[in-house]
């Protein structure tokens, strides 16, 4: 039986020829049953960092039930617009209000806390115009990570903001307190080498 399965694997029927790959040279290609496909993008150090975010968000909710940190969702906010943070925080008593589109991802709700990773797209003026909705929509906390410059705006409205370095603390302030998070951590996230000398 063995025999077989190892003949049978080695059949030249069961090997496809290896065709030319089409000129594509912007797109990162893989071969697949003989196909040639668009690769699946390699994650950014951006998403490592807000993967760790939320993991820390979620260990500090814990079994009290403070809430929970999300990724990965689109907000439908009630002043019309859609926006898609890297993490956000809900309240249980706002996310059992929550409603869900046809889309699993797509969510009418107001988190407590959203945040975005700087990635090479971001322009200061959507930071600024995503804040002002942010608040609008009833948002009470807003941070944006710059991994590049290992720095953090905190927003805790629309015209407060502060800015942290690595030498700092990210705290929940009044809307999670008792949350914090050592930026020199959070920059640090990727291991041997720091996400923010990835990301430049």
């Amino acid at each position: 039986m063995k025999e077989q399965a190892r003949n049978m694997a080695t059949t030249p029927e069961m090997v496809r020829p290896l065709t030319s790959p089409p000129d594509k040279p912007d797109m990162v290609l893989e071969c697949l049953d003989g196909e040639w496909k668009q690769a699946l993008p390699m994650r950014e150090p951006a998403d490592l960092l807000a993967d760790l975010l939320v993991s820390e968000l979620n260990a500090f909710a814990g079994s009290a039930r403070r809430g929970f940190g999300v990724r990965g969702v689109d907000l439908r906010l009630p002043t019309g617009v859609t926006r898609r943070p890297d993490v956000c925080f809900f309240s249980p008593e706002d996310w059992s209000r929550a409603a869900f589109g046809e889309r699993s991802h797509v969510v009418d709700a107001v988190p407590v806390l959203a945040a975005h990773m700087e990635r090479p797209a971001t322009l200061f003026d959507e930071m600024v115009r995503s804040v002002q909705e942010y608040f609008l929509a009833g948002v009470r906390l807003a941070w944006w990570i710059y991994p590049r410059h290992r720095s953090v705006y905190v927003f805790e409205s629309a015209e407060a903001v502060r800015i942290l370095s690595e030498e700092h603390e990210l705290d929940g302030r009044t809307v999670l307190p008792g949350f914090r998070l050592a930026l020199t951590s959070l920059f640090g996230a990727s291991g041997n080498a720091s996400c923010g000398r990835l990301a430049e």
